[in-house]
């Protein structure tokens, strides 16, 4: 009986989600004529290779789209999944083209409006080394072969001329930023390891990595010549609270439209929320004082949060049993629900469910508008991109002529559409609606939230959120709750296009 109600709840969230879904228009010729155009897939056979002499083959777009595949990377067994990538961003539906991919891809290159370069690596034959890393921008996975990763020029250009100025050294003179927005190294062995909607999806998050510019605030997280963003292991898992909320942000927003493109993914993070799932939090093993180091691109003292175990433990986070054996003995455990409200986002998947589910609702181009609009605010800008995302949606959401501090001034009727608020009633709900005090809700934002957006939604319309989609020990997360959380704000239709 048990196992059928857990079925049941599972189809009956599963048809929520599909209810919720926009509908997509279809690639046009355009869109794939501006991936033709954006995109520069490069074939790396030998990612070992550091010969000044050796270049990779750059793959011809407009060929492809013709229907010519010819040379060495069509040839390869081994690139099977990059070559049905490569296929479903410049072919037509006929020819194995994806019209949702091509939808997304066109939207987020956009937000910088400049070509990207595709690493396609041959990692098939072997580990790779620091050669694949310097020449072709590859990460390391635990296996040693490729993992999917990208940068932005922008942000890489900036890191290096700021390291030369703090060393007063010369500045790199090359800025690759002139004509490119970002480079992306993807390995066959890891995609030919998985399903095509894992590949894809993966592409598009990755391409969002491309495109975003904002400060990672790296120069807070270097303990003893260390980089700590995402702990002393250097890597990040989904359901992991990582230290730099600048990173939590820069996976949150890529996660965002992964999730649009993979609505299984989307159901299952949803899900993990639903039932109050783990979260791993690594404890560092340095020392609380330790410094930065000697590095001329640190600060003069690494971010306290470096040492968020630390913060959860003091902040009275109660800690869970881990598995034994335990598989990461670095890491505590806790349920995700149960954190401090401040803690819950510096857990990516969060952010992403927040940022997918207003996509959903008030459509996917909107949400796009927005983070090219923040984008452009956090260039060159070290604060918090989360703050400044939220603050974008809701002023996008604001009647025309209209400020947040007029709203609050005035008595707003029940049935006007409250567009504004929906990023914060989302961000409330889920934190599992933790926050008892505005002060507490603040943090959510790392307290760089403009507090007029706080205290509207807080003094005004919170209590009509909570009472709407009610999260009780009777009344778990469900689906249906962000569609009711809508209504409450007045909303009554979602987005039906792209």
């Amino acid at each position: 009986m048990k196992s059928r109600i857990l079925l049941l709840k599972a189809a009956l969230m599963i048809a929520a989600f599909c209810l919720a879904t926009p509908v997509l228009t279809q690639a046009s010729p355009a869109d794939r004529a501006i991936l033709r155009d954006k995109l520069s897939f490069r074939y790396v056979d030998q990612p070992n290779n550091g010969a000044s002499t050796y270049e990779p083959m750059v793959l011809d777009n407009a060929g492809i789209m013709a229907g010519t595949e010819s040379g060495a990377f069509w040839a390869d067994q081994s690139m099977r999944s990059l070559q049905e990538l490569v296929r479903a961003l410049l072919c037509d539906s006929a020819r194995g083209g994806d019209d949702r991919l091509q939808s997304y891809a066109v939207g987020v290159l956009q937000i910088v409006n400049k070509p990207v370069i595709v690493y396609l690596l041959k990692d098939t034959n072997g580990p790779i080394t620091a050669i694949a890393q310097t020449n072709w921008g590859a990460c390391m996975s635990p296996s040693n072969r490729a993992w999917p990763c990208a940068i932005n020029m922008s942000f890489i250009d900036d890191w290096y001329q700021e390291c030369a100025r703090r060393g007063r050294i010369p500045s790199p003179t090359k800025r690759r930023d002139v004509k490119w927005a970002g480079q992306m190294a993807l390995g066959a062995y890891e995609a030919y390891n998985r399903n095509r909607q894992w590949v894809l999806g993966t592409f598009i998050h990755e391409l969002v990595h491309t495109q975003d510019r904002s400060d990672d605030r790296g120069h807070l997280f270097w303990v003893q010549n260390q980089p700590f963003n995402y702990g002393q292991d250097g890597r990040h898992f989904w359901n992991e609270a990582v230290p730099d909320l600048a990173s939590t942000y820069k996976e949150g927003i890529a996660n965002t439209l992964s999730f649009l493109y993979d609505n299984q993914k989307m159901q299952d993070t949803f899900r993990w929320f639903a039932d109050n799932g783990f979260v791993m939090v690594e404890k560092a093993n340095a020392s609380p004082s330790a410094g930065p180091g000697d590095g001329p691109c640190v600060a003069a003292a690494p971010s306290r949060d470096v040492w968020l175990y630390d913060q959860l433990r003091n902040a009275g986070a109660r800690e869970i049993a881990s598995p034994n054996p335990n598989p990461y003995p670095n890491y505590a455990v806790f349920r995700i629900r149960d954190l401090p409200p401040r803690f819950i986002v510096y857990n990516e998947m969060i952010l992403a469910l927040v940022f997918s589910q207003y996509a959903q609702r008030l459509g996917v181009q909107r949400f796009l508008s927005a983070l090219r609009a923040a984008d452009a605010q956090l260039f060159r800008t070290s604060t918090s991109g989360s703050a400044v995302l939220f603050d974008t949606l809701c002023r996008a959401g604001l009647p025309q002529g209209q400020a947040p501090e007029s709203l609050l001034a005035r008595q707003v009727s029940t049935a006007e559409a409250k567009t504004y608020l929906l990023p914060l009633a989302y961000a409330d709900y889920f934190t599992s609606y933790r926050s008892a005090t505005k002060a507490e809700f603040q943090t959510i934002f790392e307290n760089r939230l403009d507090q007029v957006w706080i205290d509207l939604y807080w003094d005004r319309h919170k209590d009509a959120v909570r009472r709407a989609a009610p999260l009780t020990s009777s009344s778990s997360p469900h689906p249906n709750g962000l569609t009711t959380i809508a209504t409450a704000l007045g909303l009554t239709q979602s987005a039906t296009r792209y």
